[in-house]
């Protein structure tokens, strides 16, 4: 799940993934316009948050609702892709944890 500073929302897409069903290699990076990336825990179970690292050095707007769900306190900058975490592998979220975090976060369509 791609969530943009305005709030609206993309899903990965069926050829975004490998046959196993994990993400391909250069989906997020991309998602983050090629940023310098890193995966962070969030306050879901099992769901990592990929953020620009320099976002807010690069003056990035607030992306309240991956702050929302990043839950320390620290504002996310810029674009957050969420992703569901299984030992080194990303895979797209479940159709349950899209619907927790969009009531999570109030986000309809």
């Amino acid at each position: 799940m791609i969530i943009k500073t305005d709030g609206t929302v993309e899903l990965i897409k069926d050829t975004d993934l490998n046959e196993n069903g994990t993400i391909k290699d250069g989906v997020i990076k991309k998602a983050l316009d090629n940023a310098w990336l890193s995966l962070h825990s969030t306050t879901l179970p099992n769901i990592g948050m990929y953020v620009d690292d320099e976002g807010l050095f690069k003056k990035l707007p607030i992306n309240y609702a991956a702050t929302m769900i990043y839950g320390t306190g620290q504002p996310v900058m810029g674009t957050a892709v969420l992703t569901k975490v299984k030992g080194e592998d990303d895979y797209p979220l479940t159709e349950d944890q899209i619907m927790k975090i969009k009531t999570l976060i109030e986000i309809t369509g």
